[in-house]
């Protein structure tokens, strides 16, 4: 079933992305948006576990290579918490920049404490 002015190919590219590449094709994507994955989660064991999951992928595909013979190579965590730490720092420092100046009020006048004591 194809949608008005597209092929069924487009149409199940578009629906179903990535899962229509091959293996290595997949890790590399995955590979290539760590960044954005990673920019999300809360703390640095979070982003460490996520690498140590997608590295894992990458090592069991590299023991039995299947597919186009497309390199992968795991990735380093400790390149990855750099920069997932330089994000933070610039975001943080972007919301700080974003805030408004607090307004300052004016003080109202003092009442006085006996009202019909004019000067």
């Amino acid at each position: 079933m194809t949608r008005a002015g597209g092929s069924a190919a487009s149409w199940s590219a578009n629906r179903f992305g990535d899962l229509l590449l091959p293996t290595p094709l997949q890790l590399r994507r995955r590979i290539e948006k760590l960044p954005d994955e990673v920019r999300d989660l809360p703390t640095e064991e979070s982003v460490r576990a996520y690498v140590a999951a997608l590295n894992s992928e990458v090592v069991a595909w590299l023991r039995t290579p299947t597919g186009p013979r497309v390199v992968v190579r795991p990735v380093n965590a400790d390149d990855v918490v750099r920069d997932w730490r330089a994000a933070r720092g610039r975001a943080a420092a972007e919301r700080v920049a974003a805030q408004p100046a607090p307004v300052s009020i004016p003080a109202r006048p003092r009442r006085r404490w006996w009202p019909w004591r004019r000067r």
